[in-house]
């Protein structure tokens, strides 16, 4: 075994021996992974409604987004099927992932002026969004829309284990890719002799999540280096990293800025995404639906569906632009509030 391998599964351990209940130590855990793994037209609704009857918690979260101002009619809802059915199937399971993962981690604490757990999980949300919409038939990709939405949210899980367990190097770390401009994968690497991504992958392999998903992570900064299988999913959750990264929601940290044309699977000759129109189209899309949903999250929080929470998409999307304010402060108070 490689070093750098033995030294994610030591940190792995070290966050598994603390104590933190595992997400899939309940029967709700592999019931809605493998709900996500079915497209959404073979999906029984009724099945769903009884796993999320199985959390008391997931259920008054659901209740309480179906009647937010965004999705309610006239009436209060108060059964759970009518409120997917207000909601949207499949922006309803994609919503009790979040809940659901989020409520089965640890916060994640504070690191100076790096990180907070609000910035974690909103970049972790637009990542999860960028990805499963990479499930496109245009794409034409076999990845199954569900699973890249899986790999998108879970990501950054990594960061969170050395946020809690190894604070002090992941501080150093962050401080070194700052001052250095060095992406944040190789300050890791110098200091810890892993990375986020390689503790991701043990940790998601320990809570017996598909191979396809481990390895997409683990691989998202170089799929080159990934066996062909996997290759081209972490080609994907790359493209949905950098879309994220540039979107201004949220805060990952990774302070080496790339083109989205240095992406691998824009690369690929044989990928509909080397098409620099297409990478144009897809990029301006994904942003669109970004901004269109946190207007969504944030009446849920309280504010009005006519206010403009949003800036116009990012046009030079090579580029990483300013952070986003306006809506970012409505966004985070929600998400904070929803997932308390």
């Amino acid at each position: 075994m490689d070093t750098r391998k033995e030294k994610a599964i030591s940190i792995t351990h070290e966050f598994l021996q603390s104590g933190v209940d595992l997400p899939f130590s309940t029967e709700v855990g592999p019931q809605l992974l493998s709900l996500s793994s079915k497209p959404v037209e073979e999906i029984d609704i009724d099945k769903l409604v009884k796993l999320i009857q199985m959390d008391p918690g997931l259920a008054t979260k659901v209740l309480q987004l179906a009647n937010s101002v965004y999705f309610s009619g006239l009436s209060k809802i108060i059964s759970l099927r009518r409120a997917i059915v207000q909601i949207g199937l499949e922006e309803a399971i994609n919503f009790i992932h979040v809940v659901f993962y989020r409520n089965s981690l640890p916060k994640f604490p504070s690191i100076e002026d790096f990180f907070s757990d609000k910035d974690y999980w909103s970049h972790s949300w637009a990542c999860a969004v960028a990805s499963k919409m990479l499930g496109h038939p245009t794409v034409g990709t076999k990845v199954l829309p569900g699973e890249l939405y899986i790999a998108g949210l879970l990501h950054g899980i990594g960061k969170l284990i050395l946020a809690i367990h190894r604070p002090e190097e992941f501080l150093q770390c962050l401080q070194n890719s700052k001052d250095f401009q060095q992406p944040l994968p190789e300050a890791q690497l110098d200091i810890l002799g892993t990375t986020d991504a390689d503790i991701a992958c043990e940790l998601l392999k320990a809570w017996q999540l598909p191979d396809n998903i481990c390895m997409a992570i683990k691989y998202l900064q170089n799929p080159h280096e990934a066996e062909d299988e996997y290759r081209e999913f972490a080609g994907l959750i790359q493209f949905a990293y950098f879309i994220a990264n540039t979107s201004g929601i949220g805060n990952i940290k990774d302070e080496f800025c790339f083109d989205v044309k240095q992406t691998w699977i824009c690369q690929e000759s044989n990928s509909p995404l080397a098409d620099e129109s297409m990478q144009e189209d897809f990029v301006q899309r994904i942003y669109t639906v970004l901004d269109s949903k946190q207007a969504s999250l944030a009446t849920f929080g309280g504010e009005s569906k006519t206010e403009s929470s949003v800036d116009e998409p990012v046009q030079n999307y090579s580029k990483k632009p300013v952070a986003k304010k306006g809506w970012f402060t409505r966004f985070g108070d929600w998400l904070k509030a929803l997932l308390s």
